[in-house]
């Protein structure tokens, strides 16, 4: 896959049917006013494609198996940056985690407003009870950021993930609040997460959308358990680790009271946030930064402002649902047509004009913005023979191939682009 970049624009206004507009400031760069502001976009130069497409597509056998874990920080950070995070923290009205009743208050809305993928009835005949298909014989189990847990209330009325997708939401609800990196901890078992959060020497369980005070009960539970590793927005550990009663005594902090117990050798942590921080600091940090953690967290943020935005169409491509819906449908009127028919306006992106969506996420959540329905026909044409390119420009988005040309917009086809096209996408 390659790009070709006429300029790289931050979009403002971008598509003003497909979302809320977000603040100019949304990812850490001043506009001035204008439409379009130039960025240059750093990145590391050592990041590996299959890496990069690894956090783009977050299927669980990718992200455990092959990776040990190395990726999740970076998928926190995504979690940490979304705005659904945000408008969590802001509807709960809660200024600091030390705030009198904010713990309850996160307490009370996880286990009213948060379901469990795999209990839902629409899905029990799903390969593991899972919407997101098959790949290498094995459902795709793929994670979810907050935006996408939010977008999967169409089959809930409620926030709906998996466990660990749950538990990365709550910890970055946590996070975001307030609480020190080194104070929560998501632990890894063979086929569950939960996290640890530390608050005022009291210790809580995240175990899915319950969130639990520890006492001496849930301690002898922990401490039968045996975790294959532990990791927040700061680290990973893939060794064998033990939860002890020794830990929950300890004034140190929660990670150090892990490390100390479990003689767990940790280098030190890349992330200079404050105890308390803004979106703004945080995206400030990852996209100021080469760090190759911090460019994994824009990919899996599914940011634009990277200098690859091209993998965005063959982490589409390596979709199951796309190679599912692209065997249903095999001319490029059968495509359209059901696009047309079967997905709504709206990208699932509260800041739309920075991110696109892949096209499992259009399949699954039955929306997307311009350019994500064009995500989807390329991967649904490209499937089927055809060489599309994608087009994009400031309000709107163009799918061209074989001396044809798709208007989004107007949903039809045309005979040529009369505005100025600012991004194409192509092979």
């Amino acid at each position: 896959m390659r790009i070709i970049i006429m300029k790289m624009y931050i979009f403002i206004n971008y598509f003003h049917k497909d979302a809320i507009h977000p603040t100019a400031e949304a990812v850490g760069f001043s506009h001035n006013n204008c439409n379009f502001k130039e960025v240059i976009i750093d990145e590391s130069k050592g990041i590996d494609e299959k890496d990069i497409l690894t956090v783009v597509n977050r299927w669980h056998e990718e992200l455990y198996n092959e990776s040990q874990m190395k990726f999740l920080p970076s998928i926190v950070l995504a979690n940490m940056m979304d705005p659904v995070t945000y408008e969590i923290i802001e509807n709960l009205d809660i200024e600091s985690i030390e705030d009198k009743g904010a713990v309850e208050k996160i307490i009370n809305w996880a286990n009213e407003s948060i379901i469990h993928t795999q209990t839902l009835d629409i899905f029990k005949d799903n390969p593991g009870k899972d919407p997101w298909g098959v790949g290498n014989l094995l459902p795709a189990y793929k994670k979810l950021l907050p935006s996408e847990m939010k977008a999967m209330s169409i089959y809930s009325g409620e926030i709906t993930g998996k466990c660990s997708s749950i538990a990365r939401l709550l910890s970055s609800v946590f996070r975001v609040s307030g609480v020190k990196s080194r104070n929560i901890v998501l632990l890894r078992m063979p086929s569950h997460t939960i996290s640890l959060v530390k608050i005022k020497d009291i210790v809580y369980l995240i175990n899915n959308q319950n969130i639990m005070k520890v006492n001496k009960k849930l301690i002898k539970d922990l401490s039968e358990l045996q975790f294959i590793g532990l990791y927040n927005d700061s680290v990973i550990v893939n060794n064998n680790i033990k939860i002890t009663k020794e830990i929950f005594k300890s004034k140190e902090t929660l990670l150090d009271s892990i490390i100390k117990v479990n003689n767990l050798n940790i280098s030190k942590t890349d992330n200079h946030l404050k105890d308390k921080f803004d979106r703004k600091d945080l995206s400030d940090m990852i996209y100021k930064s080469s760090n190759v953690k911090f460019s994994l967290a824009k990919y899996a943020y599914q940011s634009l402002y990277v200098k690859r935005p091209e993998l965005y169409l063959k982490a589409s491509l390596r979709s199951p649902k796309a190679f599912e819906l692209s065997n249903k449908l095999n001319t490029d009127e059968e495509i359209f047509k059901w696009i047309k028919e079967n997905i709504k306006s709206g990208s699932i992106f509260k800041d739309f004009n920075e991110r696109i969506m892949i096209a499992d996420q259009v399949i699954v959540l039955k929306t997307g913005g311009l350019k994500d329905k064009a995500i989807l026909a390329y991967s649904l044409l490209k499937r089927n023979g055809y060489n599309p390119i994608i087009k994009i420009s400031r309000k709107n988005a163009y799918i061209k191939y074989d001396e044809k040309i798709y208007d989004f917009k107007n949903k039809k086809m045309i005979n040529s682009i009369k505005e100025e096209v600012k991004l194409i996408l192509k092979d």
